[in-house]
């Protein structure tokens, strides 16, 4: 999911097999994404962590934002799993914990 500015300054929500170009590269449409958002939110799960697309996805979001400084990339833990160093060093949501799902989190 990424979330990327809307003419009337609410949020859109882009998802891939919805919002993508078809015919268009799919490197092409996950770059293009990337870029144009303000923020995107990891959903961390096991299958997300094996995943070489989305490890070239989230290398996309953490490039513009190397540092985290800009809250760009905001990862959402929502199964266990063992995150890999360039995010487990952000501060994610975690919804891993069915005690913790409730909790406001932090406003973007």
């Amino acid at each position: 999911l990424r979330c990327a500015p809307a003419q009337n300054d609410r949020h859109l929500i882009r998802i891939d097999f919805r919002d993508f170009t078809p015919g268009k590269p799919a490197l092409l449409n996950m770059q293009d994404a990337a870029l144009d958002s303000r923020h995107t939110v990891l959903v961390l799960t096991p299958a997300w962590v094996d995943s070489q697309w989305t490890l070239y996805e989230s290398l996309l979001t953490r490039t513009a934002d190397p540092a985290g400084l800009q809250r760009r990339t905001v990862p959402l833990h929502l199964e266990p799993c063992d995150l890999p160093p360039f995010i487990s060093m952000l501060t994610w949501v975690d919804f891993s914990r069915a005690d913790l799902s409730t909790s406001p989190g932090p406003s973007y």
